[in-house]
């Protein structure tokens, strides 16, 4: 797998399976930046995975999301905790494992 690929493996990997069609976007918040190939290579693996259209993905990133947005540092803390401590498949049924999907309306800051 290309190291390009490893951001798209992960995001798929936290996101719940459920049919995302009636959403009309998607916003997910990334700490760091994201080359072009990256979002590039997360887009078609969301859509892999998840039938998540390019259209509907909105990718918002920069250095110190994680300081700027508390769910990003939250969710950040959560999947250091579920790499660091848990066997593979033990991860997707982790009890402390949280979908973090919120409808758009739900301020972040």
């Amino acid at each position: 797998m290309p190291k390009k690929a490893i951001p798209g493996v992960y995001i798929a990997s936290l996101l719940p399976k459920q049919n995302y069609d009636s959403l009309e976007h998607i916003k997910l918040y990334l700490d760091g930046e994201l080359q072009s190939a990256n979002r590039d290579y997360i887009s078609g693996i969301l859509f892999e995975v998840h039938n998540i259209r390019k259209t509907q993905l909105v990718l918002e990133y920069g250095p110190k999301y994680d300081q700027l947005f508390p769910i990003v540092n939250l969710a950040d803390e959560l999947a250091h905790y579920l790499f660091r401590e848990l066997l593979p498949k033990e991860k997707s049924q982790h009890p402390k494992r949280k979908p973090l999907l919120f409808p758009s309306s739900l301020k972040l800051t």
